[in-house]
């Protein structure tokens, strides 16, 4: 699956598709009626290690190096 970091920001409403939560839900799915309805889980609204590599590859294309470098340690945690 390719990632242009320069036409594909913001992932959330142009790559959705490359967006998930930790627990594998797709964004989508990530809706209120999914917390009513306990499919959701308190750890689905936090990033993936690989949105957050994305998210740093998006920074380092827009010269936010300091920003990528530190998406990019979150992303290896």
């Amino acid at each position: 699956m390719s990632f242009d970091p320069t036409v594909d920001y913001p992932l959330g409403s142009r790559r959705p598709d490359l967006v998930e939560t930790p627990s594998g839900l797709a964004l989508d799915d990530v809706t209120l009626e999914a917390a009513r309805a306990g499919t959701l889980v308190a750890s689905d609204v936090r990033a993936t290690h690989a949105t957050l590599r994305r998210q740093a590859e998006v920074a380092r294309a827009t010269g936010r190096t300091q920003l990528a470098d530190n998406l990019d340690r979150l992303g290896r945690v």
